[in-house]
């Protein structure tokens, strides 16, 4: 018998093809883009209210934001400096001490104290702790802990937008217990957030240049 056509069917299934080369890599996706509700920020100071919740009140709480030549890590500073808050606003916050620092927890306690339209004060000690960092950037949050209001809360948002620049958002609630209209309070708190977020600007471009940026 002829074993030839044999052998070359035995032979041709032990010679291996040639290996495959690898794949090449899916690309990756693209990254999804951050929205961060603040992209029409510019550097003049833009205002909003909404309702206040977490818990809730019924005082609205008054924010802006604005964009600022600076980059985060000094936005991040200026806006950490919190016994140099009085900076921020002269005119309306009479007094601003650190009185305590709790590294266990990541917090600091901030003494306020600030006159009001009837001639009396308000003061409260604010406990800062940080909320949240990420893409969508860096945020901290105080809330009243001591104090003669019935609520108080403080909320700063940095987030990185490049060429050295961040967006800073600013958030104030204030329900004093003494007994002021609402009428006359909500000016004086829209007007203090808009004076804090430009001096905050012009204080973080400042300090990341010798030369102040008008």
């Amino acid at each position: 018998m002829d074993v030839r056509p044999l052998f070359l069917v035995i032979l041709a299934g032990c010679v291996a093809a040639p290996p495959r080369p690898p794949a090449p890599p899916a690309p990756s996706p693209p990254q999804a883009r951050v929205v961060t509700g603040l992209e029409d920020a510019t550097y003049q100071v833009k205002m909003y209210e909404h309702d206040t919740v977490d818990p809730e009140n019924s005082m609205p709480t008054v924010g802006g934001y604005v964009r600022v030549r600076a980059p985060m890590a000094v936005a991040y500073a200026v806006a950490t400096r919190f016994g140099e808050y009085r900076d921020l606003n002269p005119d309306y916050i009479e007094q601003s001490t650190v009185v305590d620092r709790r590294p266990e927890i990541d917090a600091t306690d901030l003494y306020l104290k600030v006159p009001t339209v009837i001639h009396d004060y308000v003061w409260a000690v604010v406990r800062f702790r940080p909320v949240h960092a990420g893409p969508a950037g860096v945020s901290y949050r105080g809330d009243e802990v001591q104090g003669n209001l019935d609520d108080l809360r403080i909320f700063w948002r940095l987030v990185p937008v490049g060429r050295g620049e961040v967006i800073a958002q600013f958030e104030f609630l204030a329900d004093p217990h003494l007994p002021i209209p609402r009428a006359w309070i909500m000016p004086e708190v829209r007007e203090g957030v808009r004076i804090i977020l430009t001096r905050y600007r012009q204080k973080a471009e400042l300090a990341a240049s010798p030369i102040a940026v008008p």
